[in-house]
């Protein structure tokens, strides 16, 4: 096949970022190609945003690589990949979109503009071959990046390949503070027996899952409900791909998924339409990310009876908690501030603090606190304001949980 390629197809590549179909013409590449390509920067990333499925809010966004050809426009991965992975140049160019995306950050901040986490992807190749953590947080520390504004994607299929050396890659990149997901989940068949030794932050739903017909949908939903009720038993965010129908993402919400990356909400965008999607949030929040999602709607969510989320502040801000994996069991004494640990997550910072104030202000010195949360956190952690939630107003929560436990089940 000589290298034609349709120029039309190309500009509307560009404006949407979608793959070529299976009647677009695309050329076959070679290494000198590649190279050429790397000299002249021509390779480049869209941003595919990470929506709130009840409220269509970005909470998130995958970098997904594109080739910006100067003759034949916008060349999707699947066309030139292989090529990189023939040729052991993968590692080089998942370096090349790592500085990108965290230069993209670097600027963000330093325009003042909305903020999302952005989560790139990271092969068994990129795993083997260098420290992956050691090289994504030097690049947190030379663009002076908040670890939690980059987030990583693992596919299952690599996780699976290699587990022993995943695993210390997960631990070391969460000991930077950076959210590792696993990508593609339900794609292979370990999937269960991996969430058990893998200490993931959240799983990405694979698209084929979403995939449904008159013969398949009665088992694919009920597939689909047991994983989004398994990911709420062992605390972890679920983000469903692919989706791109009203009727998708309404199955969705009714079983539970929060979170959806698909057509339906945005195709795969310029850096400078999502730029423009930030700017006009309703929501003018400068930090935002899944958990912080949590705190902005009402949590009366239902599925066949179980109540997801109770709509309090307490228990909302509880959940978010849960939801990050970070977790502690401790005493407080809600007179005296006296404070306690029973147990505690490896994330939280060794804080022997016997009062709780001390322990709060500590999270914040060491960052488990984002800044920009810091003086909100601080206010709703003093033991006044505690005291109040849970005794002194007219329906304390104390009196809401015990009213919802005498009802009757549904």
């Amino acid at each position: 096949m000589g290298n034609q390629f349709d120029v039309a197809a190309g500009a509307r590549l560009e404006s949407t970022g979608r793959a070529p179909s299976n009647d677009e013409i695309v050329p076959r590449f070679s290494l000198d190609d590649i190279n050429q390509a790397f000299d002249n920067n021509e390779f480049c990333f869209y941003l595919q945003p990470k929506c709130n499925a009840e409220t269509g809010a970005i909470v998130g966004a995958e970098a997904l690589v594109r080739w910006n050809h100067p003759e034949y426009g916008l060349v999707s991965p699947g066309e030139f990949i292989p090529l990189l992975e023939r040729e052991s140049m993968v590692t080089r160019f998942d370096l090349f979109i790592w500085r990108s995306v965290c230069e993209m950050l670097s600027r963000w901040d330093g325009e003042g503009r909305n903020l999302v986490p952005v989560s790139v992807n990271v092969s068994m190749t990129d795993i083997e071959a260098i420290d992956v953590a050691r090289v994504l947080g030097d690049l947190l520390d030379r663009f002076s990046i908040d670890a939690r504004l980059l987030q990583v994607e693992i596919t299952e299929s690599a996780i699976a390949h290699n587990m022993d050396v995943v695993e210390e890659t997960i631990r070391d990149l969460h000991a930077r503070g950076i959210a590792v997901l696993m990508d593609d989940f339900g794609s292979a068949y370990s999937s269960l027996n991996m969430l058990k030794d893998i200490n993931v932050d959240a799983i990405k739903l694979d698209m084929k899952f979403v995939d449904l017909n008159a013969d398949n949908a009665a088992k694919g939903l009920k597939i689909i409900e047991s994983v989004i009720d398994m990911a709420y038993q062992l605390r972890l965010s679920i983000i469903a791909e692919g989706a791109q129908t009203a009727e998708q993402v309404s199955k969705l919400r009714e079983l539970g998924c929060m979170y959806i990356q698909g057509y339906y909400f945005y195709r795969p965008l310029t850096v400078g339409k999502m730029e423009d999607l930030l700017e006009h949030r309703p929501d003018d929040q400068h930090f935002w990310n899944i958990s912080k999602d949590l705190m902005h709607r009402d949590y009366r969510m239902s599925t066949n009876g179980r109540s997801m989320l109770e709509s309090s502040s307490l228990s909302a801000h509880i959940f978010e908690i849960l939801n990050k994996g970070v977790a502690e069991l401790s005493r407080l004494n809600l007179i005296t501030g006296e404070y306690r640990t029973i147990k505690r997550d490896p994330k939280l910072p060794d804080v022997y603090a016997d009062d709780f104030h001390d322990f709060c202000h500590a999270l914040v010195s060491k960052r488990i606190i984002h800044p920009d949360d810091a003086g909100e956190f601080l206010k709703h952690t003093r033991l006044s304001d505690l005291r109040d939630q849970l005794f002194s107003k007219k329906k304390s929560e104390f009196t809401y949980f015990k009213a919802r436990s005498r009802r009757k089940p549904a």
